[in-house]
Formats: structure tokens, C-alpha cells, sequence
């Protein structure tokens, strides 16, 4: 709610961004809390690393903490029935160094067993052990800490690429504010009678694979800009979650009628006509889909590439190359 954004700008001004998973606020927190000199820990989200919603904290820990040690799970998710990609680092207080080292899981389909037996254990083979500098990357100043061989392969490619920044444009996608209701299944839409019209096909960050879709037979009902009494079928729907939709954020703000889609961004993106490279925000591989459907999305976990204006290039060269 408006009222605690409000409040936890109030008490984080430093590392508090719009939209920022609350998670990183407990790094604040706890080096606010731990003495000089001393040590402190946490599992938290691998997102944080690399959001950009999370800089101020990233920024804060770098000016206000050594970084000793990150550990690095990758792609494994560490807690069985928990979909949440983790690390372990571990902070001294007001102190200064940014070359911690480095534990990272070599195998993410490992057992949890194993896992757990030798992330102390300096002579196995399941967790790649080295120091690395960390380095900010990108727009948002995302953390990255490769092995040096890597780094130094990377920084061969840096020193003659052309960046894909430099000829296309990155979009987020669309956000209905209340996928729970606005996204529909074929049972929904055969119960309610839901207008075709409205129904728009959509893709979901899970759904993108490398060069195809997970099928995926739920609709996007696209309620922006359209006179609610002209589709009976949609309003009766609706209309149980009318308090429900007319509480969302953007609504409010844009003082747009309850049934609107809460943020319509770059919907003009989203048609058949504009090729679109579509991949996750956040993903442990490369996973980019060559969309000519005109699929609708819904949430910041996606993202879209398209060709800029002024430069054109061939999206089904782009493509396998970022796979």
C-alpha cells in the first residue's frame, strides 16, 4: 500500500527503491545493527545481486561493510518446496574490501545432502572455491564475481562487441495488477462466457524456453480502454472483484476506471507485426523466445527486445546467439 511504501522510505532513505523485494531491507538492517568490526550473515534471495531495485542496498553494503565471503548456490534452488534462488554473504562491519571469496555450487541438480556435507568441505569438488573482485555491471550496477579465467575471456569479448544495448531497445512488459483475476483459464472463460474479444493470448516469464513456449491455454483479459457495459459477460465477471480491482496502485493513480489494466506499458509492442525477442528478467540459463504471435504479458519479470528505429538487425540471428 502507498502508506507502507511511505513508511519504509521513512526508515530505509538510504537503500529503500519503489518496488524492491523486502528481503534486502533485512541487509540494511542487520548491518545497522551488528558493532563495528563485527560479523553477520544472512540466506537471502540471489536476487538481490543483480536488481535493479536493490542498488541502493548493494551500494549500501559496499560503503559500509568487507565482503568476506559469497556463497553462491546458482541455479539450485537450496530449500526443497521454496522456488527461491539463494546465497549466502557474509559482512564485517566497517571495515573495507571488495575481493571476498568465492563458493559456488558447480552442480545445481545436486543432492541436498551433498550440498550440505561439503559446502565447508575445501577439498570437494562440488563447489568451484576462488577470490574475485567484485564488479558492477550494466545500468542497474549488478554484481558479478567469475572466476578469473572467465573474467578475463569476458573482458577479451568486452574490448571488441558490439552491445546489444547499443542497437535495440529493452521493454518491460504490462502489468494487469491482478493477474488472479484478469488472466483466465479455458474452464473460466467457458463458465463465464467471457467476450473473445477481450481474450488476448499471453506469455508468462515461466513459459519462455530457449526458441519455444511452454504451453500455455490461459487468456489475458484486456479490459484497457473499453466501455464495461458494452461486454455483459465481462462486467458479470468482474464485478465480484470490483473493490478488489478498484484498490490497485496504478488505478488509482492513473484515475482510470476499476476495470482497467493497471499498467498498459509498451502495449503497442506487443502485436504480431513487431518481432519480439521475449526472455525473463531474472534466469539461471539463457532462455530467449522469437515471438511473431503478438503474445500480451503480465508482471516486470519479463522483458522484451525489439530493433531501435535507427538501427535494424535480423531477430533471427539475434536470437541464437543469446541462447
Amino acid at each position: 500500500s502507498e502508506t507502507h511504501t511511505q513508511a519504509l522510505h521513512k526508515i530505509y532513505p538510504e537503500t529503500y527503491q519503489g518496488g524492491s523485494d523486502i528481503l534486502t531491507l533485512f541487509l540494511t538492517r542487520g548491518v545497522d545493527l551488528t558493532c563495528n568490526q563485527g560479523k553477520m550473515g544472512y540466506i537471502i534471495t540471489r536476487y538481490f545481486l543483480e536488481s535493479t531495485t536493490a542498488q541502493k542496498t548493494r551500494d549500501y553494503i559496499l560503503n559500509n561493510t568487507q565482503i568476506n565471503t559469497i556463497v553462491d548456490f546458482d541455479g539450485m534452488q537450496p530449500f526443497q518446496g521454496v522456488s527461491i534462488q539463494a546465497v549466502i554473504p557474509i559482512l564485517t562491519i566497517g571495515a573495507d574490501g571488495t575481493t571476498p571469496n568465492i563458493i559456488k555450487l558447480r552442480d545445481s541438480n545436486a543432492r541436498y545432502g551433498d550440498v550440505a556435507t561439503n559446502i565447508q568441505n575445501t577439498d570437494s569438488e562440488l563447489f568451484e572455491r576462488y577470490t574475485s573482485e567484485i564488479r558492477k555491471v550494466g545500468d542497474a550496477d549488478s554484481w558479478t564475481f567469475y572466476p578469473p579465467r572467465v573474467q578475463n575471456i569476458l573482458d577479451r569479448v568486452q574490448s571488441d562487441a558490439i552491445h546489444l544495448k547499443n542497437i535495440a531497445e529493452v521493454a518491460k512488459s504490462m502489468e494487469s495488477g491482478r493477474s488472479s483475476v484478469l488472466v483466465v483459464s479455458p474452464q473460466e472463460i467457458e463458465k463465464y462466457d467471457i467476450e473473445k474479444k477481450l481474450l488476448k493470448p499471453i506469455v508468462k516469464s515461466g513459459d519462455v524456453r530457449r526458441y519455444y513456449l511452454e504451453d500455455n491455454d490461459d487468456k489475458l483479459i484486456w479490459t484497457e480502454g473499453i466501455e464495461l457495459e458494452d461486454y455483459p459477460q465481462t462486467k458479470e465477471y468482474l464485478e465480484p472483484y470490483k473493490e478488489d480491482l478498484a484498490s490497485r496502485y496504478d488505478i488509482k493513480s492513473r484515475d482510470v476506471p476499476w476495470w482497467y489494466i493497471s499498467n498498459p506499458r509498451n502495449k503497442e509492442l506487443f502485436k504480431p507485426h513487431i518481432p519480439l525477442i521475449l526472455t525473463p528478467y531474472m534466469s539461471p540459463h539463457n532462455r530467449f523466445y522469437l515471438d511473431h504471435t503478438g503474445y500480451f504479458t503480465d508482471g516486470v519479470d519479463l522483458r522484451g527486445t525489439y530493433s531501435s528505429k535507427s538501427i535494424n538487425y535480423c531477430a533471427k540471428y539475434i536470437t541464437p546467439l543469446l541462447n
